[in-house]
């Protein structure tokens, strides 16, 4: 029941045509709403990766973009660690990393990497 969840995910999150092209957190909804699949393996798959895993590309409340770093499921905080990628003009930044659960910054959004060109492997093996 495991595996058949954690694969459904993978599909769902595949770019077309080989899966749906769905953004993270949409799938991990999905996953988690639907009476379809394992109740018990939907908890652990979104308690094993949280709402946004690492690599999503968010935006925050401050206007910025950034790149999810750890997801917060692991940390001593449990909060997601974003690293800021461009400013609010969309123009580079300086790549300073912003814990979600300090001074009020919030994701208000994400985005396809595809969709800004932006190599998010870049960002997370640097």
């Amino acid at each position: 029941r495991m595996l058949s969840v954690a694969e459904e995910y993978e599909y769902m999150v595949a770019p077309m045509p080989d899966g749906m092209g769905m953004q993270p957190y949409e799938a991990l909804k999905e996953i988690g709403q639907s009476p379809s699949y394992d109740a018990d393996s939907a908890r652990l798959l979104l308690a094993t990766l949280g709402v946004f895993p690492v690599g999503s590309m968010v935006r925050l409340s401050t206007g910025e973009m950034g790149v999810v770093t750890d997801s917060g499921t692991l940390s001593e905080r449990g909060q997601p660690q974003v690293l800021v990628v461009s400013d609010g003009s969309g123009h580079g930044a300086s790549g300073r990393s912003v814990g979600l659960g300090e001074g009020g910054v919030t994701i208000v959004g994400t985005a396809s990497a595809a969709d800004i060109d932006l190599n998010v492997g870049h960002f997370l093996f640097a």
